[in-house]
C-alpha cells in the first residue's frame, strides 16, 4: 500500500475534487450473488470502502469534517479529507475494479495528465503510484537491475553495471556510458549463450527467442541507435581523451550519462523478468508437512 512507501505528497481541496470527479466516471455498479443465492448490487466505491476497512483494520472510515474526524459511511467525504497516502490507496483500489483493458489505459492516461497539470510529484504506473524523483529511479530501476543481475548469476554484466553506477557518482560520465553498454552486452551474451557478437546481432537473436514481443522491434531499433551513438563518443573519449563536440548541446554530461544508465537498467529489468516468467515453475521440495505455528502477534 502507498502508506508503507511514506510518500511526502499533498493534495488541496480543488485537486481532490478533480480526482474524485475522475473516479466517479469509473464508479461502476456490479451485480453480486451471495452463497445463499441472494442477489444484490454494489458499486465500485462501496467495494473500495470495504477494501480500505480490511486493509487498515478499521471498523469505519473517518473524514475530517467541521474541524474534527468523524465516522463516515461512504467514500466521497473520506476521499475529500483523508491523508494523502490513503487518498492514493483509494485510487489504487478503485483501479482494481476497472476490468476492460481499454478503460484501464484511458483511466491511467487521464489520471497522469491530471497529476501532470497539477504538478504533482507522483505518477500512476501499472496499478501503483510512484514518486518521480532520483530516489525512485535509484530504488526501482538501478537497484532492481543490479539485484536481477546478481541473483541470476550474470557476473560480468553485474560487475560492469556496478562500475557504471560508480563512475556516474564520481563524475566519469563517459566511463559510465561505456560500462553501461558493456553490461548490457555481457547480459545479452550470457542470456543467449553467445561468446561474441555485436549488439545488433544479439538484438536480432533476442527477437527470435520469443522473450520480446514482436511489437517491440521498433523500440529495440531506436534503443540500439541511441546507445550506439552515445557509446561511440564515450568510447572514443575513454581511449583518446575528451573529444571535440560540434556544440555545447552535444556535451556528454550527468543527465545524458544518467539517462543512458537508467535506460540500460530498465531494459535489463524488462528482459530479465520476461525471461524468468517464461521458465517452467520449479517444484517446491520443501517439507510441507511442517506447520508454521507462529502468530502474527509477537507477544
Amino acid at each position: 500500500m502507498i502508506e508503507q512507501k511514506r510518500f511526502n505528497v499533498s493534495f488541496n481541496i480543488n485537486q481532490r475534487t478533480k480526482l474524485l470527479s475522475l473516479l466517479n466516471d469509473y464508479n461502476e455498479t456490479f451485480s453480486e450473488t451471495t452463497e445463499t443465492n441472494w442477489h444484490y448490487y454494489e458499486t465500485a466505491f462501496e467495494k473500495v470502502y470495504k477494501d480500505l476497512l480490511r486493509a487498515y483494520g478499521y471498523k469505519k472510515l473517518k473524514a475530517f469534517v467541521g474541524g474534527e474526524f468523524v465516522e463516515v459511511d461512504n467514500l466521497e467525504p473520506f476521499f475529500e479529507s483523508t491523508k494523502p497516502e490513503l487518498l492514493l490507496d483509494t485510487v489504487e483500489f478503485l483501479f482494481s475494479y476497472i476490468f476492460e483493458e481499454e478503460s484501464k489505459q484511458t483511466f491511467i492516461k487521464k489520471l497522469n495528465n491530471l497529476l501532470k497539470i497539477e504538478e504533482s510529484p507522483v505518477r500512476f504506473l501499472e496499478g501503483e503510484f510512484f514518486r518521480l524523483d532520483s530516489d525512485f529511479i535509484e530504488s526501482e530501476i538501478l537497484s532492481k537491475a543490479e539485484k536481477l543481475l546478481k541473483g541470476n548469476h550474470f557476473e560480468k554484466a553485474h560487475s560492469d553495471f556496478l562500475d557504471a553506477k560508480s563512475r556516474l557518482s564520481k563524475g566519469d560520465f563517459f566511463g559510465c556510458i561505456v560500462s553501461a553498454n558493456n553490461s548490457l552486452e555481457s547480459f545479452l551474451k550470457k542470456l543467449l549463450g553467445e561468446n561474441q557478437g555485436s549488439q545488433n546481432s544479439l538484438k536480432k537473436k533476442l527477437m527470435k527467442t520469443g522473450i520480446i514481443p514482436d511489437y517491440f522491434q521498433g523500440f529495440l531499433d531506436n534503443f540500439s541507435g541511441l546507445m550506439q551513438s552515445s557509446f561511440s563518443i564515450a568510447n572514443k573519449s575513454s581511449r583518446h581523451g575528451q573529444p571535440e563536440l560540434p556544440s555545447e548541446k552535444n556535451i556528454v554530461d550527468e543527465p545524458v550519462a544518467s539517462f543512458c544508465l537508467n535506460l540500460v537498467g530498465t531494459l535489463i529489468v524488462f528482459i530479465a523478468q520476461k525471461h524468468i516468467n517464461l521458465q517452467p515453475p520449479k517444484e517446491n521440495k520443501e517439507n510441507k508437512s511442517e506447520k508454521d505455528d507462529s502468530n502474527d502477534l509477537p507477544f
